[in-house]
Order: structure tokens, then sequence, then C-alpha cells
């Protein structure tokens, strides 16, 4: 029998497996964190934030990832690599920041960026804007759906080619999120003032600043750290470092390290030199400026800068939350008029308002002497106006702010009375304040005027008003019988539901949120989705109110040719006249090369003047397609479609096949740029198809329209729901036609956002024969007309016996016959609209072989059977692929079964799903 070791040796040999795997452990584990200071790492994300969708919650681990490994990006459209960085936004927005060192903004916005994510997934760049402070050139691109399951998330890389570089994604960094980060910086001449979102999470609950340390630098070993002397919500202020003569050249990055954690925030923020304080008088300061944070408020501002600025407001200026509706333009425009200052700060931070008005508060303190907080649907107005005032005089809000024995009044803060929509459908032509007459009896919340030497070191605010120091300085609250806000809060329908995009504070809950329901920032009645409630119109309306609309009628309404008109209507009249009767011509060298060389530079400029073949003036945009389709009268078919898609040979797209988006199951083809479709269905029986509107100009930073049917498809509404939904956003794309159908419930509806300056357009599809090509749903242009004629003629021929789907393919999708020239619309060059007036289209042009892609054939039957027919061109073959399925029912319980009962006396059919594919030569 073998001896028994000693208890001590056992005991010492146990004790010392455990502390080798121990050691082994901390070397192993990738979150042990160091106490060296040299140990410190920028954390790629929040892990503190939760969300209901597991799939938007990024789990990744903390990675020692130090910022100067991923500076150098290439961005192949330029000549030499260049500073770039990415953050993740809310929904699945990618903010690409590109640094701007050599002032080559023009260059980079014109370049036609991608950005290349793993797994060879490419999405466009699209140009956001250029940041004031950082003077970092930002783009947007989505993270494609196969992308936001993988953990972590990486960085794109830029290119200008698709395709490109998709192996360097592989190895790039992880992709911080923006709810933990350090997004902005500046320096007054005693601080530096710091904004960090992520830290101090909750409201009212600050974290003490001995937590943490200022660190300026790239490199965390050799950083710089500085003491913090305030920490509130997301606004940090600690000491400027000492930086040495040949580091104060180099851009430096700034951000907040947490002690405890030996952790520091990822950052894109850059530290700037103190100001130089400017010598006296060189720059007078306005009395009153008017700050408020903006998102998509173009068609608003004109009334509102009109009204304050006549009432004394000195100064605007606007924190740009990322707008599309082309407010940079219509600020532009009043500027130039010379009698407004209007300022645009590009702030792109989501769920930041309150540390935007910090930052407007100490960053405009040396240009203004009060500052007034307001939004755009907000109007401040005394009641004494109304008997002792002709007219407006700039000394009018200026005599709220103090009084000979209140000199030391800080702050004045008005309340507001709440406006509900006043039976108004659309937003009105004469602007909130004489469209919105009818409010709520309670005075509401309040808002702030606030003179910004009062204001605390701290610069804490809550939306409403700031706190103030503790020198001489007190709060006033002005009575109703002084001053009031008309709050044009609850407008119409589809202006109101456009704020579900975003809450923008970072204290309240987003609208879909389903927390705080009883929260005074949630509209009553109406929950967590934008679904209108019955008699919106009539909702929010207790007290007729038209002192305000009455005032504002005296002071800037008058008889015109046209009748009564206010002054803001008036004034973009003069401003339409102005800008679009410019007649100076573009270089020759910047054409697109689509039409004739002459024809394009006819047209160069914003007024054009050309006679024409027929004196009318059109404008063509790929890509074209014609739909000619039967709905909803014949005995076999609720719907038959053919479609021709007309594109350039080279632009990237994939076959007719079954895609998952986001979760749903979609039949269609794909275009592999945009990554959106032009004709698809799904399995419920939901079709939807669409058309670019032909047009001279086009927006910038627009979605693409390929996106339209999969919002549809992805949807549960009905089409007339749908529709209206799409009210809310249809400015945010270039012009389209779009249709939308329910099978089952046997609705179709016709959706088009052009004309520009239209109410879009929605409209009943009734039952019979239509034709949709590039203008308005059965616009009678040539091909158009002889399609829809022999499509008739072809279905009178059937009768009531099955289509020959192939054979109507071939007979009238092929069809290469030109139009007579004198029936041409005149859009370009006559030899050009020529080569493109046949069904079938082949043309070269500058850009490459342009025409028809693919011809597709859909047809419904009565009992839910589905076949689509797909003929598509791939590498100068002609491939075939026809796709048949059975529509899913849905039983009682909710469930989906897959199979249909049809014809009423036929047995229940199993889900058919058959696919084949043959090709021949071209």
């Amino acid at each position: 029998m073998p001896r028994k070791l000693p208890t001590t040796i056992t005991i010492f040999l146990i004790l010392f497996c455990i502390f080798l795997l121990a050691s082994y452990s901390l070397i192993l584990s990738r979150s042990a964190v160091s106490s060296s200071p040299a140990e410190l790492r920028f954390r790629p994300l929040n892990l503190t934030a939760w969300y209901k969708d597991s799939d938007s919650f990024n789990n990744v681990i903390r990675e020692g990832i130090s910022d100067r490994t991923h500076r150098a990006r290439l961005v192949t459209s330029i000549q030499r690599p260049v500073d770039s960085f990415s953050v993740l936004l809310p929904n699945w927005e990618v903010l690409v920041l590109v640094s701007n060192e050599n002032q080559q903004t023009s260059k980079l916005r014109d370049s036609g960026l991608y950005c290349l994510f793993p797994r060879n997934e490419t999405c466009p760049a699209n140009f956001s804007g250029l940041f004031l402070f950082s003077g970092a050139v930002a783009f947007k691109c989505i993270l494609p759906n196969r992308n936001r399951r993988d953990r972590p998330f990486r960085q794109p890389v830029l290119s200008r080619l698709p395709g490109k570089e998709s192996n360097a994604t592989c190895s790039s960094p992880v992709m911080p999120r923006w709810d933990f980060l350090a997004y902005e910086c500046f320096s007054t001449e005693t601080d530096v003032v710091v904004f960090v979102k992520g830290v101090n999470n909750r409201q009212g609950i600050n974290k003490s600043p001995e937590e943490f340390s200022c660190v300026f630098g790239y490199d965390i070993k050799n950083a710089v750290r500085t003491a913090v002397t305030s920490s509130k919500q997301e606004v940090f202020r600690c000491y400027h470092p000492t930086i040495n003569t040949s580091a104060a050249a180099e851009r430096i990055k700034v951000s907040i390290e947490i002690k405890r954690e030996n952790l520091v925030v990822p950052s894109v923020a850059y530290y700037t030199t103190p100001p130089r304080r400017s010598p006296p008088n060189s720059n007078p300061k306005s009395l009153l400026c008017a700050t408020t944070m903006v998102y998509n408020v173009a068609k608003f501002l004109r009334e509102w800068v009109t009204y304050y600025s006549e009432i004394g407001v000195d100064k605007f200026i606007l924190y740009d939350n990322g707008s599309d509706d082309d407010l940079e333009s219509v600020i532009k425009g009043l500027n130039e008029e010379g009698n407004y200052n209007i300022e645009r700060i590009f702030w792109l931070w989501p769920k930041t308002q309150e540390a935007g008005f910090s930052h407007s508060a100490v960053y405009f303190k040396d240009s203004c002497t009060w500052m007034m907080y307001v939004d755009v649907d907000e109007f401040i107005f005394s009641p004494s106006w109304l008997n002792n005032s002709s007219r407006p005089s700039k000394t009018m809000l200026k005599s709220l702010l103090s009084t000979s024995s209140d000199r030391s009044t800080g702050q004045v803060s008005i309340k507001c009375n709440d406006f509900g929509p006043s039976d108004q459908k659309t937003h009105p032509a004469t602007g909130v304040i004489q469209g919105y007459n009818c409010r709520r009896q309670a005075e509401q919340r309040h808002k702030s005027m606030i003179l910004l030497d009062a204001v605390d070191h701290s610069l804490l605010n809550v939306i409403h008003h700031f706190d103030l120091n503790d020198s001489y300085y007190s709060w006033k609250e002005l009575l109703l019988e002084a001053a009031v806000i008309n709050h044009y809060k609850y407008q119409a329908w589809p202006e109101f539901v456009s704020k579900f995009r975003r809450r923008v504070s970072a204290f309240v809950a987003d609208w879909r949120t389903r927390v705080n329901p009883m929260s005074k920032d949630r509209t009553p009645g109406l929950g967590f989705e934008p679904n209108k409630p019955d008699r919106w119109e009539k909702m929010f309306c207790d007290v007729e109110d038209e002192r305000l609309k009455l005032l504002t009628q005296r002071w800037f309404g008058s008889q015109t040719p046209d009748g009564f008109k206010m002054a803001w209507q008036r004034n973009v009249r003069e401003m339409v006249e102005n800008l679009t009767k410019d007649k100076v011509k573009a270089d020759k060298n910047k054409s697109p090369g689509i039409c004739a060389l002459d024809w394009v530079f006819n047209h160069s400029s914003i007024f054009v003047e050309m006679d024409t073949p027929t004196g009318a003036l059109w404008h063509k945009e790929y890509c074209s397609i014609d739909h000619k389709y039967w709905w909803g009268t014949h005995p076999l078919y609720p719907l038959l479609l053919l479609h021709n898609r007309d594109e350039y040979h080279n632009r990237p797209t994939k076959a007719l096949a079954w895609w998952d988006v986001d979760g749903y199951e979609i039949l269609g083809g794909r275009d592999e740029v945009a990554g959106g479709t032009w004709l698809a269905c799904s399995r419920q029986g939901r079709v939807a198809f669409l058309t670019n509107v032909w047009e001279l100009h086009h927006l910038q930073r627009t979605k693409s329209r390929g996106d339209l049917p999969l919002r549809f498809l992805k949807s549960t509404k009905s089409p007339m729901e749908f529709a209206e939904q799409m009210m809310v956003d249809a400015h945010r794309y270039n012009g389209f036609n779009l249709i939308v159908a329910d099978i089952p419930s046997k609705s179709m509806v016709y959706i088009s956002n052009r004309p520009i300056g239209e109410p879009i357009t929605i409209q009943l599809v009734s039952p019979g024969l239509h034709v949709l090509s590039n203008a308005k749903l059965d616009s009678p242009w040539p091909k158009a007309v002889r399609l829809g004629q022999r499509f008739k003629q072809m279905l009178n021929k059937y009768g009531r016996k099955e289509v020959m789907v192939k054979e109507m393919v071939e007979k009238l999708m092929k069809d290469r016959v030109k139009a007579d020239k004198s029936k041409l619309p005149g859009i370009c060059a006559l030899d050009w609209e020529f080569n493109h007036s046949s069904i079938f289209v082949e043309v070269d042009t500058p850009r490459g072989l342009c025409g028809t892609r693919s011809t597709a054939a859909l047809t419904i039957r009565a009992g839910g059977e589905v076949s689509f027919y797909d003929k598509y061109l791939e590498k100068d073959m002609w491939f075939e692929r026809t796709i048949n399925y059975l529509i899913q029912k849905k039983t009682r319980d909710c469930t989906t079964q897959l199979t249909y009962l049809y014809r009423n006396s036929d047995p229940i059919a199993s889900l058919i799903e058959n696919s084949k594919l043959s090709f021949r030569a071209k």
C-alpha cells in the first residue's frame, strides 16, 4: 500500500494548482483590467444599455484598441489615406467620419463612395454634412441585414467602387455605439467642455467629477490627463492640458476616463486650443438670440423667422439634427434676402437636445447676451399687443426681459398653450398661426429666455430652463396676462406623425418605447404606435383662441392679386421667382453624358428656354420600368401583370428569388447597389411595384426608392393605411410611382410624391386595365398606349381561357417598334428619344449599354395560386426562371397555415414552390 503524502504537502499542491489556474485564466481573460495607466483601453461599446430587440444589442467584449490602429483607412477615390472613424447610430445607420485636414469636402462629397462591410456587403455612403468643431466630413450608410447578426460590429471601409477592398473589412476595428461616446469638445479661455454620452444616464443623477479625468492624446501611455471640475448630464468640464509646441499643431483626441473602471470612453472629439480674446467692441453682441434643435423644418422656418425677427430676435441658431428636407437651401435663401441672421450648426448626434442647448449657452456666450429657447412651432406674444400695436416692434420681446428695478433677473420663463389639429388634415398653406385656432384649456409647460452670463458653470438644463449660477441672478416667471407661448403641438396628422422618428431629449423615452405611458411627454390617447386616433382633427380643442391669428393678420397680411396672403407666403413666391429664373449654363465638361451634348448644355441652367419638336420639356431618368396590368375583372386572374425593366447593363442586379428581409420572405429581383427592388410579392398575397418619375432635377442625399416596395411587404397595414403613413416621409425620396396591393382583401392603391410642392397622390385603383410608366398612372405616352391596346387585344383573344404568359411576353414585351417622332414628348435630343420609344429598348450610351434588362409576368389566380415568371439578362445571356406558390391563408386563431382552399369544390392543395431555370444565347 503506497504511503500517503503529508497533509501539508497536499494542501500546498492544491493551493499551487489553484494559483496556476487563476493566473492562466487571468491571462486569457480579455476583460481583465490592469491598474497600470498604460493598460487603459478605449471601450468599443456601452454594455449597460438594454434593448427589446436582441439583435440591436451588441454584446461585444471589451478590446484593447488604440485609436492609432484605425486612423488611416483607405478611401480609394482619394490618392492618399485619410482619417476615418465609424459609429453605429439608431435604426442601423452607420456614421462614417472622414478627416478634412486638406479641405477636400467637395471632392469627398462628389466621390460616389460606398461602405464595404464583411461578407462582401456593400451600401452607398451618402454625404450628410460637415461638423463645425471637429472639421470631420460625415457620411451615412445602412448596416446590411446580414451584418446585423455579427458580433462584434465592424467598421466599414470606404471605397469609390462597390466590391473593392472587401477583404480588408475582416480585420476592421470594432464599431462603437452612439450611446457610449465622447462626441464633441469646445474650449473656452479657462477650460475644456467635453460632451459625452453614456456616463450620466439618468436625469437628476450625476456622478462626482472626482470619478473622472479628461484624457488628451492618441497614445494612452503618454496621454495628458487633467482634472474634471464639473459632471452634469452629458457635459464635462476640465482644465486645459499643457501641450508642447510640436504637439499643438496636431489633431489631439480628447475623451473622459472613468477612473474606477480604468476605462476611456471611445471618442470622435478633438481638442482645440483656447480662443484668443477679441478686442473690445470688435464684434458687438446681439441682445437677443434664439436657439432650437431642428429636424426637417424647412417649410415652417420662414414663418417662424419672419415673426420673431420683427418682434426683437437679432440672430437665429439652428442645431440641425440631420435634416434631409433642403433646410440648408432655405436658410441660405433667407440669409441672402439681407434681413435675417441665421446660423446652422450641424449636430447629428441622436438624443442630445440638452447637450446641444448647453453647447449653445457656452459657444455663443460671446456673441449673444440673452438666449431664447423655443421650437419652430412655438410663438411668444403678449395679449397687450392686441390693442396697443398696429405693427410689430423689435423692442417687444426685449421689454419682457427685465425692468430698471429688476436688473438681477437671469431667466424669464413663459407658460405655453397647446393647440390641437383644429380640423386641419394637411399643413395649412397660410402657416401654423393662421391654420390652428383651437387649444387645450390648461396651460402647459414653460419655455425660457436666459441671460447667458447667469448660466451655471455646469451648463445643466432640462430643456425648459437652465440652472443659474450662485451670484445675484433670479428667475422670473411671467403671468399669462403678460406673455404666453402658442405651442402648435398637435398639428394635422401627416405633420404630427413625423415626430415618431425619434425624441431628441436624452432623458425622454422615444415614442415607440413602451415605458412611462402616463408621462406628460406622451400624447393622450395615442399610445406607442403612430396609429391615427379616431377624430384626431377634433382632439385637444377646449378653447377657440384666435388672438395671435388676428394679430399676425394685421401685422403680416395683405391683399394681393391672388387674394389675402401672409408675408411668408409672398416671400416664398419672390424667392421662387429669383431662384427659378436663373439662366446660367453649366460647364460642358461636366455634362452627365446621358443625352446629346448640345441638348444637355441647353438644359443645364435652372430656367430653360429651348425649342423642341413638340414644345414640351420632360426629363427621363433610369431606371425605366413599364407595368401593364389587369386588375380585378378577369374571371380567372385577380391580377395579371407584365413588366419591362430598363437599366444600365453594368448595374449589379440579382435575379428573381426568395430572399429574407428582416425576417420576412419576399419574392422578387434585387438591386445589389442600393438593396431594394422594383417588383416583389409576399407569401401573404401582398404585391408592390415601382417606377421612377422622370424629372429635371433630383434631390441629393435621398433614400433609395427601391426600399418602398419592401416597406409595404414587411408591413401589416392595409394598402390605404400604408399610403397614409407614406405621407410622413414621401419627401425623402426622389420622384416615384408606387402601386401596393393586398390580393386577399381585393385592395390596390396608387401612391406618388410628384409633382413637387403638391400633396402626395393617394388613389384607389379601380378594377380594369391600367398602364404605369414613368409618369402618372395611365398617362398616354406613345409606347404605353400601344402596349395597353395590344395587351387588351390578347386578353380578348384568350377570353375566359387560361392566359399563355410566355406567348404574351414574347409578342408584347419584345416589341422593338419605335414611335412616330412627331408624338415624342420632347425630353431629350430627338434621336435619343426615338431610340427609347420602343417597348423593348436597346441603346448604346456613353455610360455603356442600356435597355431592357428583364421582363416579368406575375399572375395570381382566383384560388390563390401565384406564378412569377422572370426572363433576365446576365453576362450577355438570357435566362428564364419561374417560381410558383400558394398564398398563405390566416386561420381564425391568427396562425398561418401553408394550404389554401380554392374554387370551393377543389380539395385543399399543398403549398407549391417549384423553380425552373433555363437559358439560351442572346
